[in-house]
C-alpha cells in the first residue's frame, strides 16, 4: 500500500473531518485513473458530491487493504494543490516545487502516490481567482467536487497544520502553474 498508516503526519484538521473515501486504479476510457470508492460499501464507487459516499477516517482505514489507498474529498475552504513530476528519481524537487513549498513553507506536504509528485494542503477561497477554463502546465488545484489522495508520506519540511492562503498567495500560484 502506499499509505503510511503512521496517521501522526496528517494534520489533525484533517483526520478529524468526515470526507474521506478509498481509492484504487481503475480501467476507464482505455486509461488508468485513480476512482473514488465508498468506505461504507467497498464495491461501490465514491462520489465527489454525495456526503452519504464519504466515511471518518477510520472507517476508510478500516477498508483500506480492499484498496489501494485513502483519499479525502475536497470541499470549501480545503484546497488541495497536485504538483505532478516536480521530483526526479533522484528524490531532488524541482525548483518550482522548490518555490512553491517556500511560499507555503510550514503547510502539510505529502508525496503523491506516483512518488514523482507532491500535495500540499492549503486553506482559502478561490473565489476571487480566475480558474475556470485555466489549464495549468505543471500541476492542478482543486477546491471541491473533487477527491485528492492522500498517502501519509509526509515531505520532510512539512508540518502537520493547514495554513491558509490569501488570494494574493493564490493568484501567485496559478501563475507558477500556468
Amino acid at each position: 500500500h502506499l499509505f503510511d498508516p503512521k496517521l501522526q503526519h496528517i494534520p489533525q484538521h484533517l483526520r478529524t473531518l468526515t470526507q474521506w473515501v478509498n481509492w484504487r486504479y481503475d480501467q476507464q476510457k482505455g486509461k488508468k485513473t485513480k476512482a473514488p470508492y465508498n468506505p461504507h460499501n467497498p464495491s461501490r464507487h465514491a462520489s465527489s458530491t454525495n456526503p452519504d459516499t464519504w466515511s471518518t477516517l477510520e472507517q476508510a482505514l478500516a477498508r483500506v487493504k480492499e484498496h489501494t489507498g485513502l483519499g479525502i474529498v475536497l470541499t470549501p475552504p480545503l484546497i488541495g494543490i497536485d504538483l505532478d513530476h516536480c521530483v526526479d528519481t533522484q528524490g531532488n524537487l524541482s525548483p518550482l516545487a522548490q518555490r512553491v513549498i517556500t511560499r507555503f513553507r510550514g503547510t502539510y506536504v505529502e508525496w503523491s502516490p506516483s512518488g514523482y509528485g507532491l500535495h500540499l494542503f492549503l486553506e482559502g477561497s478561490l473565489a476571487d481567482v480566475i480558474l475556470k477554463g485555466k489549464k495549468l502546465t505543471h500541476g492542478e488545484i482543486y477546491t471541491e467536487k473533487r477527491f485528492f489522495t492522500v498517502t501519509g508520506r509526509a515531505l520532510l519540511e512539512s508540518r502537520p497544520v493547514i495554513l491558509h492562503a490569501t488570494t494574493e498567495d493564490l493568484t501567485w500560484l496559478l501563475t507558477q502553474l500556468g
